[in-house]
C-alpha cells in the first residue's frame, strides 16, 4: 500500500467572507455609514460615522448601536430633522423607494452642509435600511460663490455678454437686453456682429480679434447700433477666459453705455456758447446804459432801473445755466419717488414764491415713479413757465397728477398764450440737442431731469389760447 502523500506546508488562506470583504470596504469609505434595522435601530456603524459621532458630541454616538435613530432625530430641537425621521419611516414602511435630503450641520468654527441618502432593501424577509452622510461643504461653497457671481452680473448696469472660442453668443444679461434692445432669445445663438453699426472699419474689429485670440484683454470705445435702429457709444472690454494650456475657450465682454454721458458734454459745450452769448448781450446792454448816465443822456433814474433789471435777470441766467450744467455733468440714476407729494411740495413753494398767481394741484395720494433726485427742480421750472408766460397778472396754473399702467403723468396747464413756441419747440421736435437763450434754461433743465428719469415731456394747446405740458414718468410698482 503506497505512502500517504505528505501534506503541503503551504497552503493558500481560505478567502475572507464576503461579508467582512464588505464591512472592511464600506469602513474605508468618506463617508458617515449607517444600517438600520425596520423599527429604525442602528445595526452597524463605519468608522467614518463613529468618528464624526465623537469629534462633534453627536446623540447618535459610536456606542448607540442598538438605539433607535428615528427616536433620537424625532426628539431633536430641529424641525428639518423631524421631517427627515418622518421620510425614514415612510421609507422602512415601504411607503417610499428613497429619501435624499441636504442639510447643514455647522460646527463652532467651520460652516458646514451634508447630503443624506437613504434606500431600502429586504433580507431574510425583513426590511432594513441603508443611510450614508456625504459632506458637500466644498459643493455648496462652490454654488453659492457661482450664485453671488450670477446675481453680480444680474444686477450689473453694465451690459455683459459671453461668447465661445468661435464668437457665437451664450448668455447676455438683462443689463444688455436694456442698452441694446436684444432680447437673450434674439442674441444667444447670433454673433457680436449683431451689434454691427457700419460706423467702425474692417481693421478695429481685426485688431479686436487678433488680440483676444492671442490671450490678451482688449478695451476701448466701439460704436453699435441698438435693435431700435439707433447708435450707441460704448466703452467696451473683452477678455478670454483661459484653459490651463493657455487658449481661449470664451470670451467675456463688458460693455458701458457712453451715449447719454457723450450728448451731456456736448450739451455742456453748446451751454457754454449759450451762456457766453447771453452774457455778452446783456451785459452790452448794462454797458450802454452807464454810458447815457455817465454823458448825462436822458433819464438817469430811467436808465438805472434798466440796469438794475438787466442785471438781476444777468444773474438769473447765470444761475439756471449753472444749474443746467451741473446736471448735465452729474451720474443720476433713477429711483423710486412718489411724484404726487414731489408735485404738492414744489407747488407749494411756487405759490409762496408768486403769490399772485393760484396753483391748483389735483393729485392722489400717492404716485410712484422712477425718477431722478431733481425731479422737485423740473416740477418747480414747469409751474413757473406757466406763470411767468400767463397773460393775466394773477394767472391760474392747474397741475394734475395721474397714473396709467405704464406711466406717471404730470399735466401743467395754463390758460392764455402759454410759453412761447420758441422755448419748447426745440425740445418738441429734437432730442433736446438744441439750445435756446435766456429765459429757456429752466425749461430745457426740465427737459433734461424728466429724459434722464426715462421720461419725456409733451407740448399741447387747446383753441390756440392753452399750453398743457405733460411731464410723463415711467411707474415704479
Amino acid at each position: 500500500m503506497p505512502p500517504n502523500p505528505p501534506e503541503p506546508t503551504d497552503a493558500p488562506e481560505p478567502p475572507a467572507p464576503v461579508e467582512q470583504l464588505l464591512g472592511m470596504a464600506v469602513d474605508t469609505l468618506p463617508i458617515n455609514f449607517a444600517l438600520l434595522d425596520g423599527e429604525g435601530t442602528i445595526r452597524w456603524t463605519n468608522t467614518a460615522w463613529q468618528t464624526f459621532g465623537e469629534r462633534n458630541d453627536l446623540a447618535v454616538r459610536p456606542d448607540s448601536i442598538g438605539v433607535n435613530y428615528l427616536d433620537v432625530t424625532e426628539s431633536a430641537d430641529d424641525e428639518r430633522a423631524r421631517s427627515v425621521a418622518t421620510k425614514l419611516r415612510r421609507l422602512l414602511a415601504g411607503e417610499a423607494e428613497a429619501v435624499e435630503v441636504e442639510y447643514p450641520c455647522h460646527s463652532p468654527t467651520e460652516r458646514r452642509w451634508f447630503l443624506m441618502r437613504a434606500a431600502p432593501f429586504t433580507l431574510d424577509g425583513e426590511r432594513y435600511a441603508a443611510v450614508a452622510h456625504f459632506d458637500i461643504t466644498d459643493r455648496v461653497r462652490s454654488e453659492r460663490t457661482l450664485q453671488r457671481f450670477q446675481r453680480a452680473i444680474e444686477t450689473a448696469g453694465h451690459a455683459i455678454f459671453l461668447t465661445d472660442a468661435d464668437g457665437t453668443i451664450t448668455y447676455v444679461n438683462p443689463a444688455f437686453e436694456a442698452i441694446t434692445g436684444y432680447t437673450s432669445g434674439d442674441a444667444v445663438g447670433a454673433t457680436p456682429r449683431l451689434l454691427k453699426s457700419d460706423e467702425m472699419d474692417l481693421g478695429f474689429y481685426e485688431t479686436l480679434w487678433e488680440t483676444i485670440s492671442s490671450g490678451e484683454v482688449w478695451e476701448g470705445t466701439v460704436v453699435n447700433r441698438r435693435k431700435s435702429g439707433a447708435l450707441y457709444w460704448a466703452h467696451q472690454t473683452v477678455a478670454p477666459v483661459l484653459d490651463e494650456t493657455g487658449t481661449p475657450t470664451e470670451f467675456v465682454a463688458v460693455q458701458t453705455d457712453l451715449t447719454e454721458l457723450r450728448e451731456a458734454q456736448s450739451h455742456a459745450r453748446k451751454l457754454g456758447n449759450v451762456l457766453r452769448h447771453d452774457l455778452r448781450n446783456q451785459l452790452n446792454v448794462i454797458q450802454g446804459h452807464a454810458d447815457h448816465i455817465e454823458a448825462g443822456e436822458g433819464d438817469a433814474a430811467a436808465h438805472a432801473d434798466v440796469i438794475s433789471r438787466t442785471v438781476s435777470e444777468l444773474v438769473a441766467t447765470a444761475e439756471k445755466g449753472q444749474q443746467l450744467s451741473t446736471f448735465l455733468a452729474s451720474v443720476t440714476t433713477p429711483a423710486p419717488e412718489n411724484a404726487a407729494g414731489v408735485v404738492r411740495t414744489a407747488c407749494g413753494s411756487i405759490a409762496a414764491a408768486y403769490p399772485s398767481a393760484t396753483v391748483s394741484v389735483t393729485a392722489p395720494e400717492s404716485a410712484p415713479a422712477l425718477a431722478v433726485a431733481k425731479l422737485e427742480v423740473a416740477i418747480r421750472e414747469l409751474v413757473e413757465n406757466a406763470i411767468v408766460h400767463a397773460d393775466d397778472s394773477s394767472p391760474s396754473v392747474d397741475v394734475t397728477v395721474t397714473a396709467t399702467d405704464d406711466w406717471v403723468e404730470v399735466t401743467v396747464e395754463n390758460p392764455g398764450t402759454g410759453v412761447p413756441a420758441m422755448e419748447y419747440e426745440p425740445l418738441a421736435a429734437t432730442d433736446g440737442s438744441q439750445l435756446f437763450h435766456d429765459t429757456g434754461f429752466g425749461l430745457n433743465l426740465a427737459f433734461w431731469i424728466v429724459r434722464r428719469s426715462g421720461g419725456h415731456l409733451d407740448f399741447s394747446g387747446s383753441d390756440g389760447d392753452t399750453t398743457v405740458v405733460t411731464a410723463r414718468l415711467p411707474r415704479a410698482d
